[in-house]
């Protein structure tokens, strides 16, 4: 979105983490949403061994597009389309190929949001 307007959808700066970018102080927002019953957080185990965190909206909470508008809405549903059939270990794959991540990822830097107007996806 930051392409296209200069404005981000969320206003959250974003932080170079090793599973690519991801909002910096994540587990600050997540813990904030469960607690406020937006999210549940449950625990899984992955198929490589790992155990990790799986975050699912609560059904009683339907999504709520009129807190977008026309534009963000577009730009949400181009990047559902975009990664839809995409695994997670390849969104990452991904990430790790942007000058965004490349640049930032040994500091664990916040990521300028300058880099929007280089990122390689087909998202326009």
């Amino acid at each position: 979105m930051f392409k296209q307007t200069c404005f981000s959808i969320s206003g959250i700066r974003y932080r170079a983490i090793d599973m690519g970018p991801g909002p910096n102080n994540f587990q600050s927002i997540f813990e904030y949403l469960a607690n406020n019953d937006f999210i549940d957080i449950k625990y899984t185990h992955f198929p490589q061994g790992y155990i990790g965190e799986q975050f699912k909206a609560r059904k009683e909470r339907p999504f709520n597009q009129d807190l977008f508008t026309e534009i963000e809405m577009t730009i949400l549903n181009k990047v559902v389309e975009e990664f839809k059939k995409s695994s997670t270990d390849s969104i990452i794959e991904t990430s790790h190929l942007e000058e965004a991540w490349k640049k930032n990822e040994k500091e664990k830097a916040v990521i300028s949001y300058r880099y929007a107007f280089e990122l390689m996806g087909t998202i326009k």
